[in-house]
């Protein structure tokens, strides 16, 4: 299973231990990727941990994650890895505060770069990270909320996601 620890393993020994074995980015980068509501790919990653994309420190904080079982890798039909934490670890997890705005950073430039190519289907399996963001913005900027919004609004109109278009 994933986490690999007895109930009883709390998850600070876990992230104390992955610190101790693979440096402190690597319990620094599940603290920062445990924003992410949903699976997520190394584009995010590497943009929420602050890297560059192409970086190999990005493939190996991942690798560490899941070395240590907190994320697993999972391959997409059409090909693309994604990443997930099992979700009781994850809310085990407290996340870095300026992480959420690195989430709403990358998610707001993909939504956008998604709509502008008409390829509105590619956000389907960010929904639950783009709902983050959109969640932290309105906690946290009313106008980044709204951007939001706009960027997400005819995806989640042909999506079918017409409650989600109207609470948002």
């Amino acid at each position: 299973p994933i986490g690999g620890q007895d109930v009883t393993d709390n998850i600070d020994t876990i992230l104390r231990r992955m610190a101790d074995q693979d440096g402190p980015a690597a319990a620094n980068a599940a603290r920062r990727l445990a924003v992410c509501q949903g699976s997520f790919t190394r584009e995010a990653a590497a943009a929420i941990l602050d890297l560059p994309t192409d970086s190999d420190q990005v493939m190996d904080l991942l690798a560490s994650l899941h070395a240590h079982k907190l994320i697993r890798p999972e391959r997409t039909p059409t090909g693309q890895t994604r990443y997930s934490f099992e979700p009781s670890l994850r809310l085990m997890i407290e996340p870095e505060e300026d992480a959420f705005q690195a989430l709403y950073a990358y998610y707001e430039t993909l939504a956008r770069s998604k709509r502008a190519q008409r390829n509105l289907p590619a956000l389907q399996p960010e929904l639950p990270n783009l709902e983050a963001a959109f969640e932290w913005a309105l906690d946290h900027d009313l106008s980044a909320a709204y951007w939001l919004y706009n960027a997400c609004s005819d995806f989640l109109t042909e999506s079918g996601r017409h409650d989600l278009r109207m609470d948002w």
